[in-house]
């Protein structure tokens, strides 16, 4: 189940899908490159400070994407219990 594509409807639901997988996909490479140790130090050193840029955002991705599920769960709770009154 891929958590990240709340709405399939939703363009940017498939934007925000698309970007997650792009971001793994290029945390992958560079980690790959790194653990290979086939450049030199001083674009190791670039690479690494890219992953981290990298990294930092997909922190704050998955911060943005986590606060919609907690809103997403709070507005169906308050549905449910609407619901629940008018029964």
């Amino acid at each position: 189940m891929d958590l990240l594509n709340t709405s399939r409807k939703s363009p940017r639901g498939k934007l925000h899908t698309s970007l997650s997988t792009l971001t793994a996909y290029a945390l992958f490479r560079l980690a790959s490159i790194l653990k290979k140790r086939t450049l030199s130090d001083e674009k190791l050193d670039q690479i690494q400070i890219k992953a981290n840029v990298l990294a930092a955002f997909a922190k704050k991705q998955a911060e943005a994407v986590a606060e919609a599920v907690e809103e997403a769960a709070e507005a169906v709770g308050e549905k449910a219990r609407q619901v629940k009154e008018e029964l």
